[in-house]
């Protein structure tokens, strides 16, 4: 039996030799040995005295059978088999010797087939070639008869070769079978260690599809708890981003009133103030329009930051509104500002509000960091990019703080007093710049202030590939020019004109997506018109109703035959406010001539208005705003919906009933829709009008079409159908959001 590599195999045996644990044990030797002796000594006791000389017999056989004992239990088992077969040799000699009966060397016989019991087939062929030996070298000196000598050597070999001819196939059997049981008996072993291997990888198994269970019930949980994390996130965004504009729109609708109606305050204002009314109206305007960005990115997911590039003069950014904004902290500390701008500063294809937001960052941190000395914008032109720098006399940044200036939270110099900031400014403006495909980065030296440095490309790669313009002679050469015209490389943009009476449409397109250039237009001959002289790739139709859309769309396709026409039924925003009963839909923050607007849309004169809102600061502006668009205008101000609700009564029954309701949605004891919707149960009051105002944007609005019409020229061939229809529901049967 070998074993290797696990795998165990049966050699096979020569001739016959048979197995060791097969083989007769030289205890049943020792057993005959002291049963002969113990059976002489009971027999020698009865016999007469010519029998009774066998007496010796018993000491030599027991004597024998100690020796052979002794020899296996010293370990020597071949020495004691070897032992047994002379032994009994000797014995059988000394018996011949002693008594002189040549019938005991029949006995010799026996000892190769004993030999072949305790031994082998070698052992029983080497006895009996002894044996023969012995009998003709003892022959002439024991003096037996020849005859019976050579019937004694003739019946040794006689006896082993019908030994071998009977018993050998026996033998081999036996030991095939005997082979066979140790095969089967090992390969019983082995299932037993697979059936228990198998039973734990059964337990193992078991135990990782509980594990598996209990991580799918976890994901479940957390899935949810996203889910719910996400919602919370735009219901706080919606929330956070109305008590922004509320008092935003105070400022915005005071400093506008001022500005535009600076009589209405008694006398005319000093023109510094005047000055710092304009700053601080800046300010207001671009913090109005973060707020924007903000709910733009509240409704994409991390990573999707859409850009709305143009050809901007970032030069006249960097001058007028960056550098005005920060103009009177510098003043009020004392430094110097020194604007340095290339001649030949290009207009730059970017987002400007965006790279308008990355200067001011830069330019307000060197402002907010320095106290003495002054700062430096730079704008250079360096081959296809450009390069703006802001250099300050600060304290500096150090190495350390230098690694990681970029990273969300991270201020400069944590061990002096805070100098204001969030820390995101610098994050911001690195993902803005990436964005652009620039770069940005710091440089500085402890005490010897900072630059902070980025560059931009001017224009958008080209794509790359394309071919020749066709029609080139082979031998025609090429000349380099000598002049370039200066004009910017111009991106290769598609241009999709959007057909929305709503207007509402393209906005919202705009949103996910950079590469495209949405022109509109509110009616389809403005289309049409506007379609002559700029070209594009394809009309986008909107109706509100998808009866009206067929109508459209195949008008729209017997006037430009050679356009693709896509057809789509988006509801207007405002539908969700006039189904709640509002004839009109503003959003925070409004000014003076939003409110003018609003009042001039109404088929009726306004003399009374109701206004509703829950600030105080906010009724007092409109109510100014109210008053200088119409000073006879009548304005009952009221603080909560329930208050609104009993007003409305009670005017109605003293026939004062208000002409228009100004309402605000978020009020403290119910939503405005809810007071829409009581209103609307009363006949008393169900047709006063009422323009609804909130800081939020109409998020109930539905952003999903119940339609959509595909075609160009005289319709699409049978030839296009499957691939567009191929194409098409590929794209419908994505997730919302798979959309690039």
């Amino acid at each position: 039996m070998i074993t290797k590599d696990g795998i165990t195999t049966f050699a096979a045996r020569p001739g016959l030799e048979i197995d060791p644990e097969l083989r007769l044990s030289p205890t049943w030797v020792i057993a005959v040995l002291v049963c002969v002796g113990s059976a002489v000594t009971f027999m020698g006791e009865l016999l007469v005295e010519p029998v009774q000389r066998l007496s010796q017999i018993p000491l030599v056989c027991f004597g024998l059978a100690m020796l052979i004992w002794w020899l296996d239990r010293l370990g020597g088992t071949r020495l004691s088999r070897w032992f047994t077969l002379i032994g009994l040799s000797i014995l059988i000699n000394l018996a011949f010797i002693r008594f002189g009966i040549s019938d005991l060397y029949l006995l010799m016989i026996l000892l190769p087939l004993l030999a072949l019991a305790l031994m082998t087939w070698t052992a029983a062929l080497l006895t009996a070639l002894l044996e023969t030996i012995g009998l003709l070298f003892l022959w002439p000196t024991i003096g037996i008869d020849p005859i019976f000598l050579v019937l004694t050597i003739g019946l040794i070999w006689t006896v082993l070769g019908l030994l071998l001819a009977i018993i050998g196939p026996q033998v081999r059997r036996s030991q095939w079978l005997y082979d066979q049981f140790h095969r089967a008996q090992q390969r019983l072993d082995e299932t037993r260690d697979q059936r228990v291997q198998l039973a734990q990888m059964q337990e193992d198994l078991k135990s990782a599809y509980q594990t598996q269970e209990l991580l799918n019930q976890r994901l479940v949980v957390l899935r949810q708890i996203a889910e719910e994390a996400d919602q919370a996130k735009a219901a706080f965004v919606a929330k956070i981003s109305h008590e922004f504009r509320t008092p935003l729109n105070i400022i915005l609708g005071l400093i506008d009133t001022m500005l535009e109606v600076p009589e209405a305050y008694g006398k005319s204002l000093p023109p510094l103030l005047m000055q710092v009314l304009e700053i601080i109206q800046r300010n207001s305007n671009h913090l109005a329009s973060m707020i924007n960005d903000v709910l733009d990115l509240s409704q994409a997911d991390a990573g999707r930051l859409r850009l709305h590039r143009e050809w901007a003069d970032l030069a006249d950014d960097i001058k007028n509104a960056v550098v005005m904004v920060v103009r009177p902290l510098i003043e009020r500390k004392a430094l110097t500002l020194q604007v340095s701008i290339d001649d030949d500063f290009p207009q730059v294809y970017c987002d400007r509000t965006r790279i308008r937001q990355v200067v001011l960052n830069l330019v307000s941190n060197a402002a907010r960091y320095t106290e003495t000395g002054g700062i430096i914008v730079k704008a250079t032109h360096q081959g296809s990019d450009v390069l703006i720098s802001v250099t300050d006399t600060g304290p500096g940044i150090t190495p350390q703080e230098l690694d990681r200036i970029f990273e969300p939270f991270a201020q400069a110099d944590q061990t002096r007093p805070a100098q204001g900031g969030s820390g995101l400014g610098l994050s911001v403006s690195q993902q803005f710049i990436e964005r652009h495909q620039g770069r940005i980065w710091a440089e500085s030296k402890l005490g010897f202030g900072s630059t902070f440095s980025f560059t931009l490309p001017i224009a958008p790669p080209l794509p790359a590939g394309g071919t020749s313009a066709p029609g080139f002679a082979e031998d025609w050469v090429w000349h380099e020019r000598t002049t370039w015209p200066q004009l910017p490389e111009m991106p290769r943009k598609q241009r999709i004109m959007v057909c929305d009476e709503s207007g509402d449409l393209a906005p919202l397109l705009s949103r996910h997506t950079d590469e495209i250039q949405f022109t509109e237009s509110r009616d389809l001959p403005g289309a049409l018109e506007a379609l002559q002289t700029h070209p594009t790739h394809m009309l986008i139709l909107n109706a509100a109703a998808p009866q009206q859309l067929i109508l459209l769309v195949e008008e729209a396709r017997q006037a430009i035959p050679d356009m693709p026409i896509l057809g789509c039924a988006f509801p207007p925003k405002i539908n969700y406010a006039l189904e709640a009963g509002a004839v009109d839909y503003l959003i925070k923050p409004i000014g003076q001539p939003d409110l003018a607007k609003a009042l001039n849309s109404l088929d009726k004169p306004v003399k009374r208005i109701l206004l509703v809102d829950d600030n105080p600061d906010i009724r007092q502006l409109y109510t100014q705003m109210l008053s200088i668009i119409d000073p006879t205008l009548e304005i009952t101000p009221t603080a909560s919906g329930a208050e609104a609700l009993a007003e409305l009564h009670h005017r109605v029954r003293g026939s004062e009933a208000p002409d228009l309701v100004l309402l605000d949605i978020l009020l403290p004891d119910m939503p405005g829709w809810q007071v829409l919707a009581e209103k609307n149960q009363d006949a008393a009051i169900r047709d006063i009008p009422v323009i609804a105002i909130s800081g939020e944007e109409l998020v109930a609005w539905p952003t999903r079409s119940s339609v959509l019409l595909a075609t160009m020229g005289a319709g699409v061939p049978i030839n296009k159908l499957l691939p567009c229809s191929h194409r098409l529901a590929a794209l419908l049967m994505k997730a919302d959001g798979d959309f690039e």
